[in-house]
């Protein structure tokens, strides 16, 4: 889960996705 959200987090996804990565990593 931490590497994805990394990823996506140095992708620069849209602000939903942030924080729906964000909400299953922590």
């Amino acid at each position: 889960m931490t590497t994805t959200y990394a990823y996506w987090n140095n992708k620069g996804g849209t602000g939903k996705t942030s924080l729906c990565f964000q909400s299953l990593t922590f």
